[in-house]
Protein backbone atom coordinates (compact mmCIF):
# COMPACT_ATOMS: atom_id res chain seq x y z
CA UNK A 1 0.00 0.00 0.00
CA UNK A 2 2.69 2.54 0.72
CA UNK A 3 4.34 1.52 -2.38
CA UNK A 4 1.45 2.81 -4.72
CA UNK A 5 1.30 5.95 -2.26
CA UNK A 6 4.88 7.12 -2.93
CA UNK A 7 4.42 7.14 -6.41
CA UNK A 8 0.97 9.34 -6.13
CA UNK A 9 2.07 11.11 -4.19
CA UNK A 10 5.24 12.23 -6.19
CA UNK A 11 3.36 13.06 -9.28
CA UNK A 12 0.31 15.19 -6.68
CA UNK A 13 3.78 17.35 -6.48
CA UNK A 14 4.87 17.85 -9.50
CA UNK A 15 1.58 18.75 -11.15
CA UNK A 16 1.26 21.00 -8.63
CA UNK A 17 4.60 22.54 -8.71
CA UNK A 18 3.99 22.65 -12.66
CA UNK A 19 0.99 24.79 -11.72
CA UNK A 20 2.89 27.22 -9.28
CA UNK A 21 5.56 27.31 -12.21
CA UNK A 22 2.92 28.13 -14.79
CA UNK A 23 0.68 30.73 -13.05
CA UNK A 24 4.18 32.18 -12.06
CA UNK A 25 5.04 32.38 -15.68
CA UNK A 26 1.73 33.86 -16.73
CA UNK A 27 1.83 36.59 -14.08
CA UNK A 28 5.50 37.82 -14.82
CA UNK A 29 4.04 38.00 -18.89
CA UNK A 30 1.08 39.63 -17.83
CA UNK A 31 3.64 42.35 -15.90
CA UNK A 32 5.29 42.35 -19.46
CA UNK A 33 2.90 42.55 -21.50
CA UNK A 34 1.32 45.79 -18.85
CA UNK A 35 5.08 47.37 -19.34
CA UNK A 36 4.94 47.17 -22.68
CA UNK A 37 1.35 48.36 -23.34
CA UNK A 38 3.09 51.38 -20.56
CA UNK A 39 5.66 51.67 -23.12
CA UNK A 40 3.60 52.29 -25.94
CA UNK A 41 1.54 54.22 -24.20
CA UNK A 42 3.53 56.43 -23.42
CA UNK A 43 5.13 56.55 -27.18
CA UNK A 44 1.37 57.74 -28.14
CA UNK A 45 1.04 60.13 -25.58
CA UNK A 46 3.91 62.14 -26.03
CA UNK A 47 3.31 62.25 -29.88
CA UNK A 48 -0.05 63.49 -29.21
CA UNK A 49 1.15 66.06 -26.70
CA UNK A 50 4.32 67.23 -28.70
CA UNK A 51 2.41 67.38 -31.59
CA UNK A 52 -0.91 70.11 -29.76
CA UNK A 53 2.73 71.57 -28.51
CA UNK A 54 4.69 72.71 -31.56
CA UNK A 55 1.02 73.79 -33.17
CA UNK A 56 1.32 76.02 -31.19
CA UNK A 57 -2.21 75.23 -29.07
CA UNK A 58 -3.26 75.78 -25.35
CA UNK A 59 -2.30 72.66 -23.73
CA UNK A 60 -3.83 73.72 -20.05
CA UNK A 61 -6.31 75.57 -18.38
CA UNK A 62 -3.30 78.49 -17.90
CA UNK A 63 -2.71 78.67 -21.71
CA UNK A 64 -6.50 79.28 -22.16
CA UNK A 65 -6.99 82.13 -19.84
CA UNK A 66 -4.14 83.36 -21.87
CA UNK A 67 -5.43 83.45 -24.96
CA UNK A 68 -8.01 86.28 -23.67
CA UNK A 69 -6.10 89.37 -22.77
CA UNK A 70 -6.63 90.89 -18.98
CA UNK A 71 -8.20 93.70 -18.65
CA UNK A 72 -9.25 96.19 -16.15
CA UNK A 73 -11.51 95.14 -13.47
CA UNK A 74 -13.78 97.69 -14.51
CA UNK A 75 -13.52 96.91 -17.60
CA UNK A 76 -14.79 93.47 -17.56
CA UNK A 77 -18.33 92.49 -17.82
CA UNK A 78 -17.71 88.93 -15.99
CA UNK A 79 -18.22 90.40 -12.80
CA UNK A 80 -21.60 92.11 -13.69
CA UNK A 81 -22.69 88.42 -15.57
CA UNK A 82 -21.45 86.23 -12.41
CA UNK A 83 -23.85 88.68 -9.75
CA UNK A 84 -26.85 88.63 -12.57
CA UNK A 85 -27.11 85.21 -12.91
CA UNK A 86 -26.83 84.69 -9.23
CA UNK A 87 -29.71 87.21 -8.38
CA UNK A 88 -31.76 86.05 -11.15
CA UNK A 89 -35.25 84.78 -9.92
CA UNK A 90 -36.75 81.88 -11.39
CA UNK A 91 -40.11 83.25 -13.65
CA UNK A 92 -42.92 80.86 -15.78
CA UNK A 93 -41.04 81.15 -18.96
CA UNK A 94 -42.61 78.27 -20.88
CA UNK A 95 -46.05 79.46 -20.59
CA UNK A 96 -44.93 83.64 -21.26
CA UNK A 97 -42.67 82.80 -23.63
CA UNK A 98 -44.69 80.21 -25.69
CA UNK A 99 -47.68 83.15 -25.19
CA UNK A 100 -45.85 85.71 -27.52
CA UNK A 101 -43.98 83.13 -29.60
CA UNK A 102 -47.65 82.42 -30.54
CA UNK A 103 -48.59 86.07 -30.62
CA UNK A 104 -45.92 86.58 -33.83
CA UNK A 105 -46.99 83.62 -35.49
CA UNK A 106 -49.53 85.77 -36.87
CA UNK A 107 -49.82 89.23 -39.38
CA UNK A 108 -50.11 91.98 -38.07
CA UNK A 109 -48.80 89.91 -34.70
CA UNK A 110 -51.24 89.72 -32.18
CA UNK A 111 -50.64 91.35 -28.85
CA UNK A 112 -51.17 89.32 -26.01
CA UNK A 113 -54.01 90.17 -23.41
CA UNK A 114 -53.26 92.35 -20.26
CA UNK A 115 -52.82 89.26 -18.30
CA UNK A 116 -49.81 88.09 -20.13
CA UNK A 117 -48.36 91.69 -19.32
CA UNK A 118 -49.21 91.66 -15.63
CA UNK A 119 -47.47 88.42 -15.22
CA UNK A 120 -44.89 89.36 -17.53
CA UNK A 121 -44.31 92.63 -15.53
CA UNK A 122 -43.85 90.92 -12.32
CA UNK A 123 -41.18 88.61 -13.79
CA UNK A 124 -39.45 91.61 -14.80
CA UNK A 125 -40.08 93.36 -11.94
CA UNK A 126 -38.64 91.07 -9.84
CA UNK A 127 -35.60 90.81 -11.75
CA UNK A 128 -35.02 94.19 -12.20
CA UNK A 129 -31.74 94.31 -10.35
CA UNK A 130 -30.68 91.29 -12.78
CA UNK A 131 -31.61 93.66 -15.78
CA UNK A 132 -29.05 96.08 -14.25
CA UNK A 133 -26.28 94.15 -14.02
CA UNK A 134 -26.20 92.55 -17.54
CA UNK A 135 -27.14 95.89 -19.39
CA UNK A 136 -23.82 96.96 -17.06
CA UNK A 137 -21.80 94.18 -18.32
CA UNK A 138 -23.11 94.85 -22.10
CA UNK A 139 -21.28 98.12 -22.06
CA UNK A 140 -18.03 96.61 -20.96
CA UNK A 141 -15.82 95.78 -23.29
CA UNK A 142 -13.92 92.79 -22.09
CA UNK A 143 -15.54 89.74 -20.56
CA UNK A 144 -13.23 87.02 -18.87
CA UNK A 145 -16.09 84.81 -17.39
CA UNK A 146 -14.75 81.60 -16.08
CA UNK A 147 -17.38 78.68 -15.64
CA UNK A 148 -14.92 76.59 -13.29
CA UNK A 149 -14.82 73.52 -15.54
CA UNK A 150 -11.07 73.21 -13.77
CA UNK A 151 -12.80 72.25 -10.68
CA UNK A 152 -15.84 69.75 -11.83
CA UNK A 153 -18.71 69.82 -13.82
CA UNK A 154 -21.64 69.91 -11.52
CA UNK A 155 -21.26 73.67 -11.16
CA UNK A 156 -20.66 74.82 -14.43
CA UNK A 157 -23.75 72.46 -16.10
CA UNK A 158 -26.10 74.25 -13.42
CA UNK A 159 -24.23 77.63 -15.05
CA UNK A 160 -25.24 77.02 -18.22
CA UNK A 161 -28.64 76.33 -17.13
CA UNK A 162 -28.81 79.25 -15.86
CA UNK A 163 -27.14 81.26 -18.78
CA UNK A 164 -29.82 79.80 -21.28
CA UNK A 165 -32.59 81.09 -18.76
CA UNK A 166 -31.24 84.78 -18.60
CA UNK A 167 -31.30 84.87 -22.39
CA UNK A 168 -34.69 83.99 -22.68
CA UNK A 169 -35.68 86.25 -19.12
CA UNK A 170 -33.85 88.80 -20.99
CA UNK A 171 -36.24 87.84 -24.61
CA UNK A 172 -39.37 88.21 -22.44
CA UNK A 173 -38.20 92.09 -22.05
CA UNK A 174 -37.24 92.49 -25.34
CA UNK A 175 -40.60 90.96 -26.65
CA UNK A 176 -42.44 93.19 -23.82
CA UNK A 177 -40.60 96.56 -24.53
CA UNK A 178 -41.07 96.22 -28.57
CA UNK A 179 -44.89 95.52 -28.21
CA UNK A 180 -45.45 98.38 -26.15
CA UNK A 181 -43.42 100.48 -29.25
CA UNK A 182 -41.04 101.07 -26.40
CA UNK A 183 -38.14 100.95 -29.31
CA UNK A 184 -35.10 102.61 -27.70
CA UNK A 185 -35.68 99.65 -24.83
CA UNK A 186 -36.22 96.86 -27.49
CA UNK A 187 -33.02 97.12 -29.71
CA UNK A 188 -31.04 98.03 -26.04
CA UNK A 189 -32.66 94.71 -24.87
CA UNK A 190 -31.54 92.89 -27.83
CA UNK A 191 -27.66 93.71 -27.37
CA UNK A 192 -27.65 93.46 -23.98
CA UNK A 193 -28.95 89.67 -24.91
CA UNK A 194 -26.71 89.00 -27.61
CA UNK A 195 -23.46 89.92 -24.93
CA UNK A 196 -24.81 87.76 -22.33
CA UNK A 197 -23.35 84.98 -24.82
CA UNK A 198 -20.02 86.71 -24.57
CA UNK A 199 -19.32 84.62 -21.38
CA UNK A 200 -19.27 81.45 -23.15
CA UNK A 201 -16.64 82.14 -25.13
CA UNK A 202 -13.23 79.72 -25.14
CA UNK A 203 -14.81 77.87 -22.20
CA UNK A 204 -13.00 74.50 -22.09
CA UNK A 205 -16.05 71.97 -23.03
CA UNK A 206 -18.39 71.77 -26.07
CA UNK A 207 -21.63 71.31 -24.47
CA UNK A 208 -21.05 75.45 -23.20
CA UNK A 209 -20.38 76.27 -26.83
CA UNK A 210 -23.58 74.35 -27.93
CA UNK A 211 -25.34 76.59 -25.52
CA UNK A 212 -24.05 79.54 -26.97
CA UNK A 213 -25.56 78.67 -30.22
CA UNK A 214 -28.71 78.13 -28.50
CA UNK A 215 -28.51 81.84 -26.78
CA UNK A 216 -27.49 83.78 -30.15
CA UNK A 217 -30.40 81.63 -31.94
CA UNK A 218 -33.04 82.72 -29.59
CA UNK A 219 -31.52 86.59 -29.89
CA UNK A 220 -31.88 86.45 -33.84
CA UNK A 221 -35.13 85.47 -33.62
CA UNK A 222 -36.07 87.65 -30.96
CA UNK A 223 -34.47 90.50 -33.38
CA UNK A 224 -36.76 89.69 -36.37
CA UNK A 225 -39.87 89.72 -33.94
CA UNK A 226 -38.30 93.82 -32.66
CA UNK A 227 -38.20 94.57 -36.35
CA UNK A 228 -41.23 93.97 -37.46
CA UNK A 229 -43.08 95.38 -34.16
CA UNK A 230 -41.23 98.89 -34.14
CA UNK A 231 -39.36 101.32 -36.71
CA UNK A 232 -36.14 101.87 -34.89
CA UNK A 233 -34.14 104.55 -36.22
CA UNK A 234 -30.65 104.53 -38.24
CA UNK A 235 -28.34 105.12 -35.08
CA UNK A 236 -30.51 102.23 -33.06
CA UNK A 237 -30.42 100.10 -36.25
CA UNK A 238 -26.53 101.03 -36.97
CA UNK A 239 -25.84 100.00 -33.30
CA UNK A 240 -27.54 96.52 -33.64
CA UNK A 241 -25.85 95.73 -37.09
CA UNK A 242 -22.39 96.24 -35.09
CA UNK A 243 -23.51 93.84 -32.46
CA UNK A 244 -24.91 91.37 -34.15
CA UNK A 245 -21.64 91.78 -36.50
CA UNK A 246 -19.38 91.54 -33.75
CA UNK A 247 -20.48 87.78 -32.97
CA UNK A 248 -20.15 86.55 -36.30
CA UNK A 249 -16.69 84.99 -35.23
CA UNK A 250 -16.11 81.82 -37.72
CA UNK A 251 -13.54 80.17 -36.04
CA UNK A 252 -15.47 80.02 -32.67
CA UNK A 253 -16.29 76.24 -34.17
CA UNK A 254 -12.33 74.95 -33.61
CA UNK A 255 -11.48 77.49 -30.81
CA UNK A 256 -14.40 75.64 -28.89
CA UNK A 257 -12.90 71.85 -30.08
CA UNK A 258 -9.04 73.39 -28.71
CA UNK A 259 -10.58 74.42 -25.49
CA UNK A 260 -11.95 71.20 -24.97
CA UNK A 261 -8.94 69.35 -25.60
CA UNK A 262 -7.41 71.21 -22.59
CA UNK A 263 -9.92 69.15 -20.28
CA UNK A 264 -8.84 66.16 -22.21
CA UNK A 265 -4.88 66.94 -20.96
CA UNK A 266 -6.12 67.27 -17.66
CA UNK A 267 -7.66 63.96 -17.91
CA UNK A 268 -4.73 62.83 -18.81
CA UNK A 269 -2.48 64.28 -16.02
CA UNK A 270 -4.63 63.14 -13.23
CA UNK A 271 -4.70 59.78 -14.52
CA UNK A 272 -0.56 59.64 -14.65
CA UNK A 273 -0.13 61.17 -11.55
CA UNK A 274 -3.22 59.51 -9.71
CA UNK A 275 -0.51 57.37 -7.77
CA UNK A 276 1.68 60.54 -7.05
CA UNK A 277 1.13 63.68 -4.75
CA UNK A 278 0.92 66.55 -7.54
CA UNK A 279 -2.20 68.88 -8.50
CA UNK A 280 -4.77 67.95 -10.15
CA UNK A 281 -4.35 70.64 -12.73
CA UNK A 282 -0.39 70.71 -15.03
CA UNK A 283 1.47 73.61 -15.91
CA UNK A 284 2.79 73.89 -19.05
CA UNK A 285 5.76 71.98 -18.04
CA UNK A 286 3.85 69.01 -16.84
CA UNK A 287 1.54 69.02 -19.62
CA UNK A 288 4.04 68.72 -22.36
CA UNK A 289 6.01 66.24 -20.97
CA UNK A 290 2.77 63.31 -19.22
CA UNK A 291 4.30 60.57 -20.62
CA UNK A 292 7.91 61.16 -18.40
CA UNK A 293 5.97 60.97 -15.42
CA UNK A 294 5.67 58.56 -13.23
CA UNK A 295 2.37 56.11 -13.36
CA UNK A 296 2.10 55.76 -17.16
CA UNK A 297 2.93 51.82 -16.72
CA UNK A 298 -0.42 51.47 -13.98
CA UNK A 299 -3.08 52.05 -16.43
CA UNK A 300 -1.47 51.76 -19.81
CA UNK A 301 -5.31 51.06 -21.47
CA UNK A 302 -6.16 54.17 -20.08
CA UNK A 303 -3.63 56.12 -21.06
CA UNK A 304 -3.88 54.82 -25.05
CA UNK A 305 -7.48 55.62 -25.07
CA UNK A 306 -6.90 59.01 -23.90
CA UNK A 307 -4.01 59.35 -26.22
CA UNK A 308 -6.13 58.44 -29.14
CA UNK A 309 -9.19 60.43 -28.16
CA UNK A 310 -6.02 63.14 -28.59
CA UNK A 311 -4.69 62.59 -31.49
CA UNK A 312 -8.93 61.79 -32.89
CA UNK A 313 -9.23 65.69 -31.77
CA UNK A 314 -6.17 66.72 -33.68
CA UNK A 315 -7.58 65.25 -37.11
CA UNK A 316 -11.07 66.84 -36.09
CA UNK A 317 -9.39 70.11 -35.95
CA UNK A 318 -7.48 70.42 -38.73
CA UNK A 319 -10.77 69.07 -40.71
CA UNK A 320 -12.26 71.97 -39.38
CA UNK A 321 -9.65 74.53 -39.70
CA UNK A 322 -11.06 75.40 -43.64
CA UNK A 323 -14.09 77.45 -44.35
CA UNK A 324 -17.38 76.42 -44.48
CA UNK A 325 -18.58 74.20 -46.07
CA UNK A 326 -15.71 72.83 -47.03
CA UNK A 327 -15.21 72.39 -42.68
CA UNK A 328 -18.58 70.39 -42.41
CA UNK A 329 -17.69 68.09 -45.12
CA UNK A 330 -14.20 67.12 -43.95
CA UNK A 331 -15.25 66.69 -40.35
CA UNK A 332 -17.90 64.22 -41.45
CA UNK A 333 -15.26 61.99 -43.40
CA UNK A 334 -12.91 62.20 -40.48
CA UNK A 335 -12.12 58.20 -39.50
CA UNK A 336 -11.19 58.03 -36.01
CA UNK A 337 -9.00 55.25 -34.35
CA UNK A 338 -10.26 55.26 -30.76
CA UNK A 339 -12.97 54.37 -29.06
CA UNK A 340 -13.73 58.03 -27.51
CA UNK A 341 -12.82 59.55 -30.96
CA UNK A 342 -15.48 57.54 -32.77
CA UNK A 343 -18.13 58.82 -29.91
CA UNK A 344 -17.03 62.38 -31.23
CA UNK A 345 -17.44 62.30 -34.51
CA UNK A 346 -21.45 62.17 -34.36
CA UNK A 347 -21.22 65.13 -31.68
CA UNK A 348 -19.14 67.49 -33.93
CA UNK A 349 -20.90 66.33 -36.81
CA UNK A 350 -24.42 68.20 -35.48
CA UNK A 351 -22.21 70.90 -33.91
CA UNK A 352 -20.55 71.86 -37.10
CA UNK A 353 -24.18 71.66 -38.74
CA UNK A 354 -25.41 73.94 -36.39
CA UNK A 355 -22.40 75.99 -36.52
CA UNK A 356 -23.70 76.69 -40.22
CA UNK A 357 -27.44 77.54 -39.33
CA UNK A 358 -26.48 79.83 -36.53
CA UNK A 359 -23.63 81.64 -39.06
CA UNK A 360 -26.81 82.03 -41.69
CA UNK A 361 -29.17 83.34 -39.25
CA UNK A 362 -26.42 86.02 -38.14
CA UNK A 363 -25.68 86.86 -41.16
CA UNK A 364 -29.13 87.01 -42.72
CA UNK A 365 -29.72 89.07 -39.35
CA UNK A 366 -27.16 92.00 -40.02
CA UNK A 367 -28.68 91.76 -44.03
CA UNK A 368 -31.82 92.73 -42.60
CA UNK A 369 -31.04 95.20 -40.35
CA UNK A 370 -28.87 96.55 -43.68
CA UNK A 371 -32.16 96.10 -45.63
CA UNK A 372 -34.10 98.41 -42.49
CA UNK A 373 -31.71 100.97 -43.04
CA UNK A 374 -31.71 101.31 -46.53
CA UNK A 375 -35.51 101.69 -46.42
CA UNK A 376 -35.55 104.24 -44.08
CA UNK A 377 -32.71 106.52 -46.38
CA UNK A 378 -34.53 105.14 -49.49
CA UNK A 379 -38.21 104.44 -48.72
CA UNK A 380 -38.10 101.11 -50.83
CA UNK A 381 -36.35 97.99 -50.40
CA UNK A 382 -33.53 97.45 -53.21
CA UNK A 383 -33.69 95.17 -55.47
CA UNK A 384 -30.81 93.38 -54.90
CA UNK A 385 -28.38 92.90 -52.04
CA UNK A 386 -25.52 94.70 -54.31
CA UNK A 387 -27.31 98.21 -53.71
CA UNK A 388 -26.09 97.87 -49.82
CA UNK A 389 -22.84 98.02 -51.16
CA UNK A 390 -20.95 100.49 -49.46
CA UNK A 391 -22.80 102.36 -47.67
CA UNK A 392 -24.12 99.44 -45.57
CA UNK A 393 -22.14 96.87 -45.84
CA UNK A 394 -18.46 96.58 -47.40
CA UNK A 395 -19.34 92.87 -49.37
CA UNK A 396 -22.40 90.38 -48.89
CA UNK A 397 -21.84 87.92 -46.44
CA UNK A 398 -21.11 84.62 -47.29
CA UNK A 399 -23.25 81.33 -47.02
CA UNK A 400 -21.77 79.02 -44.66
CA UNK A 401 -23.59 75.90 -46.86
CA UNK A 402 -22.99 77.17 -50.25
CA UNK A 403 -19.60 79.36 -49.92
CA UNK A 404 -21.59 81.96 -52.30
CA UNK A 405 -23.09 85.33 -51.43
CA UNK A 406 -26.57 85.45 -49.28
CA UNK A 407 -29.56 84.80 -51.08
CA UNK A 408 -31.99 87.41 -51.20
CA UNK A 409 -35.99 87.80 -52.37
CA UNK A 410 -37.93 90.48 -52.42
CA UNK A 411 -41.86 89.90 -52.51
CA UNK A 412 -45.08 91.76 -51.98
CA UNK A 413 -45.61 91.22 -48.30
CA UNK A 414 -41.91 90.52 -46.97
CA UNK A 415 -38.49 90.20 -47.71
CA UNK A 416 -36.58 86.43 -47.49
CA UNK A 417 -32.38 86.68 -46.95
CA UNK A 418 -31.60 82.99 -46.80
CA UNK A 419 -28.89 80.35 -47.33
CA UNK A 420 -29.07 77.42 -49.28
CA UNK A 421 -29.72 74.57 -45.96
CA UNK A 422 -28.42 71.79 -46.03
CA UNK A 423 -29.05 69.91 -49.15
CA UNK A 424 -27.35 72.95 -50.86
CA UNK A 425 -29.80 73.35 -53.22
CA UNK A 426 -31.86 76.73 -53.30
CA UNK A 427 -35.46 76.04 -52.37
CA UNK A 428 -36.50 79.55 -52.91
CA UNK A 429 -36.82 80.65 -49.87
CA UNK A 430 -38.18 78.11 -48.01
CA UNK A 431 -38.12 79.71 -44.68
CA UNK A 432 -40.05 79.73 -41.80
CA UNK A 433 -39.09 81.90 -38.81
CA UNK A 434 -38.05 79.53 -35.71
CA UNK A 435 -39.30 76.31 -37.52
CA UNK A 436 -37.78 73.96 -39.02
CA UNK A 437 -37.11 74.69 -43.06
CA UNK A 438 -35.47 73.66 -46.30
CA UNK A 439 -33.77 77.07 -46.18
CA UNK A 440 -31.88 78.70 -43.46
CA UNK A 441 -32.00 82.70 -43.25
CA UNK A 442 -35.16 84.98 -42.15
CA UNK A 443 -38.55 86.18 -43.53
CA UNK A 444 -39.19 89.57 -42.25
CA UNK A 445 -42.47 91.25 -43.33
CA UNK A 446 -43.42 94.66 -44.17
CA UNK A 447 -45.11 97.02 -41.85
CA UNK A 448 -48.45 97.76 -42.44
Amino acid sequence: MSDQTAPNTRLHRRIISWIAKGFIALLLLALLARFVLGYIAAGDMRDALQAVAQSGDPLTFDDLDALTPAAPPQQDAARYYNAAISLMLDFNEEHLLSVYVDALQTWPPTIPDKAFFDQADQALQNNRQFFNLIDQGAALPHCRFDLGIRYGFDQPLKILSRIRQAVKLNGLRTFCNAARGETESAVDSLISGLAVSRTLDLQPVLISYLVQLACQSFVWNATIDTLELVDPGDDLLARLQDAVQQADRPDAFTRSIRAERVVVVAACHKATVDNVKTPATPNHAQAADLSQQFGFWAQPILHMMLAGQLADQQRMIQAADQPFPQAYDAIKAVKTESYFGALLVPSMDRTAYLTMVNLAKLRATAIAIMLERYHLANNSYPETLEKLIPVYADRIPVDPFSGRPLLYRLEKDCYIVYCVGENRVDDQGDVVNGKASKDQGIRLRFHQ
